[in-house]
């Protein structure tokens, strides 16, 4: 008998890889809690066995087959072959079989396509499920292509099924241990529970796998499903999928899932082109688990508040706020305890990388050599608003909030010693970037403004809007965010105004981001937007040109939709690549070129049902004909599309 070592991986997402969890059950969508049995069929539908029908699902919306002309609705697992588009789930007493082939659903009056039972040398053999309570008289069967195992109380033999030669296999094995078997393809294992070893079994010949790791932790619990050919270890909370590669048995972590003990798990599938994670309990419902390609950094602490506007790139993977908070995308790291003013909207650095922020009249300094625990203060007259450093300048903009009027100050350097320039505005000047010429684009509250320091001449460029941010990609196109009016291009002195997204959330465009691969990633009251900046510089010369947003929100691992925009930096880039925005419930961290986007595929796409005139009916073909008189408005078709 060959001895193999297991290379045991954890190809790990992140140890704290973070999720969005929606539940599904009679409180909703289903009708009813107990779910059997989960497979994907060949075109990409869900389907669920359930206590009353089977369930249909694309991804958004859920259909029952609770009405077939069967004896009883309580179905139980699915078998067959899903390549050959041929899945069959029995009720109890495997007295009905119904056929899902085609998408749809019918009772199969044929012989059965799948024998649940049958008979070698006067026993009878049960197939194996692994959602199936095991009984010690029993005897079970495994079926593979190549062949099939069958478990006796005490040991296993292999018939190839195309022989019909029987290979006994040399493994003291209780049929009690069959809850330990497993497969990948038509190679099967058994976890010894006694020790450290793995059984591989490949067409009747065993070797034995020594140091595989949680696979024989007795605290680990092992899914697995044929139909898919799936296999899962849960272990303290982490939800594993095993793996057969190159010879080798892995692990991969898909996600740490703190309630996974708290439900009566029964069925698990993972889709892991859209990595959803599916949980299907026995009293519970359908637990879907989308990992999610951002990280939410909160200071989790009770009762905190945890909406964040101004922060600072502080080094290759974190952030610093304007109270001396640094995070990390997993969460709070340190505290520098800046004494900041309340809900504050305006930091920098100065040329030495000291922190420089507003507190009241003044400006305070935390110094970089000490840590950050060493201050001075600058003191003004008159109230900060905000402080700037664009274009090598420091840039104050002082608020007289009795008059109603901001002064923005040029200053020579760090010290804010003198003024090279100050102008005077009857607005809020939210954001100062540097145009070209000695010229500055200013957004206001009551318009966009252009200042000559050469001239000192000012012009008002529009009037109409209310300006939050000034941006510059890199091809020195100017773009402009505004308070619901959306977002705006700046090109020949004039603001071409943007088409919104089809929800209308981008009316309320904070900040954004480009990528390296010419996508804009932008901020807004309602999600994270998506859209490819060329298409946007198209619309501009041709409104015709059409402009797709993707928009990303909770589903995609956000604790809440909203992102803030009234600060001075409403996002960042770090080092190592990864986008940061501050939201209402923590900062997003997220790397855009590991973050996915799923369209519709039209080759998925067919019309499945039609209401007319508040009727439903279910089509046969993608043909249908309508009454002449049907009443207006009515919903013709409904097509279902996989959006998982």
């Amino acid at each position: 008998m060959k001895i193999f070592t297991i290379i045991f991986l954890l190809l790990c997402i992140n140890y704290n890889a973070q999720y969005s969890s929606v539940w599904h059950n009679t409180d909703n969508d289903l009708q009813n809690n107990s779910i059997k049995d989960i497979v994907k069929d060949k075109y990409g539908f869900l389907w669920l066995s359930t206590e009353n029908g089977v369930v249909k699902y694309d991804g958004s919306n859920f259909i029952s087959y609770n009405k077939l002309s069967v004896k009883n609705m309580h179905f139980d697992n699915f078998y067959g072959n899903i390549k050959k588009d041929s899945i069959i789930a029995w009720n109890d007493n495997l007295e009905d079989e119904v056929l899902i082939n085609r998408r749809k659903i019918k009772i199969n009056k044929s012989s059965s396509l799948f024998n649940t039972s049958i008979s070698i040398d006067n026993k009878v053999f049960r197939y194996y499920n692994k959602s199936q309570e095991i009984r010690a008289h029993i005897n079970y069967y495994i079926q593979f292509l190549s062949g099939t195992y069958f478990f006796y109380k005490n040991h296993i033999e292999y018939i190839n099924n195309q022989t019909k030669k029987k290979t006994k296999i040399e493994l003291n094995f209780p049929i009690k241990n069959i809850v330990n078997v497993f497969a990948h393809g038509e190679t099967l294992f058994i976890i010894n529970p006694k020790s450290s070893d793995i059984y591989k079994i490949e067409k009747g010949k065993f070797t034995t796998i020594k140091d595989s790791g949680i696979y024989n932790d007795p605290k680990s619990k092992l899914f697995w499903s044929q139909m898919n050919d799936q296999a899962f270890i849960i272990n303290d909370n982490n939800i594993y999928s095993s793996r057969y590669e190159n010879g080798l048995l892995k692990t991969k972590l898909i996600l740490h899932y703190n309630d996974i003990g708290y439900y009566p798990l029964h069925s698990i599938y993972f889709d892991e082109k859209y990595r959803n994670l599916y949980l299907g309990t026995k009293t519970k419902g359908l637990n879907i688990l989308k990992v999610s390609d951002f990280f939410v950094a909160k200071q989790n602490i009770p009762f905190a508040d945890e909406a964040y506007n101004v922060f600072l790139p502080y080094s290759n993977d974190k952030i610093i706020t304007d109270a001396g908070l640094i995070f990390n995308k997993i969460g709070l790291v340190e505290d520098k305890k800046l004494e900041n003013s309340p809900d504050d909207i305006t930091m920098t650095y100065d040329d030495s990388f000291n922190i420089i922020y507003r507190k009241d009249f003044r400006l305070k300094r935390s110094f970089r050599n000490s840590g950050y625990q060493k201050n001075d203060s600058i003191v003004f007259d008159n109230e900060v608003h905000r402080i700037i450093k664009n274009n090598g300048k420091y840039i104050i903009v002082f608020m007289n909030a009795l008059k109603k009027y901001n002064t923005v100050c040029f200053f020579e350097n760090d010290q804010f010693k003198k003024k090279n320039a100050q102008y005077r505005f009857n607005t809020f000047i939210n954001s100062v970037k540097y145009y070209r010429d000695n010229t500055y684009l200013m957004g206001g509250s009551n318009g966009l403004y252009m200042v000559s320091l050469t001239t000192n001449k000012i012009s008002k460029i529009s009037s109409n809007v209310s300006v939050k941010q000034i941006l510059k990609t890199r091809d020195g196109n100017f773009w402009i965010s505004t308070q619901n009016n959306g977002l705006y291009l700046f090109k020949k002195n004039k603001l071409i105004k943007m088409p919104s997204d089809h929800l209308g959330f981008l009316s309320s465009a904070h900040y954004f981001l480009e990528d390296k691969f010419g996508y804009l990633w932008i901020s807004s009251n309602n999600g994270l937007y998506k859209v490819l900046k060329n298409k946007l510089l198209e619309y501009a010369d041709n409104p015709n040109t059409i402009v797709n947003y993707y928009r990303y929100d909770k589903i995609d691992g956000f604790k809440d939709n909203e992102f803030n925009g009234s600060s001075s930096t409403n996002g960042s880039i770090l080092k190592n690549g990864e986008f940061v925005f501050p939201s209402i419930e923590g900062f997003v961290f997220f790397n855009p070129e590991k973050v996915k986007s799923y369209y519709p595929d039209p080759q998925s796409m067919y019309v499945e049902r039609a209401k007319i005139d508040n009727s439903e009916i279910t089509l046969q073909t993608n043909d249908f004909n309508l009454k002449k008189r049907i009443q207006r408005g009515s919903h013709l078709c409904r097509c279902s599309v996989l959006c998982q």
